[in-house]
């Protein structure tokens, strides 16, 4: 049976703040910057590991995510004392509003063709003339 441990300190898992900061949206994108370093990782994995502190963690894993977020390992994971209750506060990070706001991409624009009034009415398309036939001699 395992036995109940107090603990005085909580490591605080930040990837997510991480992430806004350096403008990745999403666990897919994480995984495709992994992957553009050179670390596989499954989809199913990279949301685990951006929705919370994984149990185990590698320190391949480590590497590359510090790689990708060009952060130091503080950056990623913060100790704070556990409270009295029992609970561990997340602390309040304070981060610029220029760095909090994730660059936005800009929104997609669909191209407007426009249409020759002379052929609105036409529903087959345009008018193809056959090619000329070579006449074989005989």
């Amino acid at each position: 049976m395992s036995k109940a441990i107090k603990l005085k300190k909580h490591v605080v898992w930040q990837l997510r703040l991480l992430m806004v900061t350096k403008g990745i949206r999403s666990a897919s994108d994480l995984k495709r910057r992994l992957q553009d370093i050179g670390y596989e990782l499954t989809s199913v994995h990279a949301t685990r590991i951006v929705n919370a502190l994984p149990q185990r963690l590698s320190t391949d894993l480590l590497n590359a995510l510090l790689t990708v977020l060009d952060c130091d390992i503080q950056d990623l994971m913060k100790v704070v004392p556990v409270q009295a209750e029992g609970e561990a506060k997340e602390p309040v990070l304070d981060i610029p509003k220029e760095q909090a706001t994730a660059e936005r991409k800009q929104p997609r624009v669909k191209k407007v063709v426009s249409i020759k009034e002379d052929n609105l009415l036409d529903l087959t398309g345009p008018k193809v003339r056959a090619l000329p036939r070579k006449e074989d001699k005989d």
